[in-house]
């Protein structure tokens, strides 16, 4: 079980809050200021989509077949994108490249391996590139049912208009 900061804690629970009342988008956008555990809460709210045997407002159960791929990173619906060698592979990509969203639009319309959810995590989302925003409107602008994209970033602001007016917002407040 994921012990979480009160700022996180708030966080996850309006969003299992709204998983639990069917209002729960399927783009999440986790924003706020550096350091705040954006992406620790990104993974515990991923595994909680995906656990078969949590309900409500619950944390995942960490027990059930789903929770035990998610924790040793062998999910197949799971995906989390972020940099990647380049095609040399000498050098890590200091941006999120069209490719690697396209693979992600195909892999959001296979079927789910478990049979429940799909979850994808993009993080830094400030890093996509142009064209793999462009590519990246276009899966959200399609949703399919119970798949979920969670984009963590401490920079919404640089994300297009058109790809932050299709999430839901997750605000990480920097605490008193």
């Amino acid at each position: 079980m994921t012990v979480f900061s009160p700022w996180q804690q708030r966080v996850f629970d309006g969003a299992t809050a709204a998983l639990s009342e069917n209002r729960l988008g399927h783009a999440l956008l986790l924003q706020g200021a550096p350091l705040l555990g954006k992406m620790q809460v990104a993974s515990a709210l991923a595994q909680r989509l995906l656990c078969k045997s949590a309900t409500g407002q619950q944390q995942a159960c960490g027990q059930c077949t789903a929770c035990q791929r998610f924790v040793a990173g062998t999910h197949g619906d799971f995906r989390h994108v972020s940099f990647e060698p380049n095609d040399k592979g000498d050098k890590i990509r200091t941006e999120i490249v069209i490719e690697q969203v396209r693979l992600l639009g195909q892999w959001f319309s296979l079927t789910p391996q478990l049979g429940g959810a799909q979850v994808a995590i993009i993080e830094p989302a400030d890093a996509i590139n142009f064209a793999a925003n462009n590519a990246l409107l276009k899966t959200l602008e399609e949703p399919s049912s119970n798949r979920y994209l969670l984009l963590v970033t401490s920079r919404p602001s640089r994300l297009p208009a058109t790809i932050r007016s299709r999430c839901q917002r997750l605000e990480f407040r920097v605490p008193a």
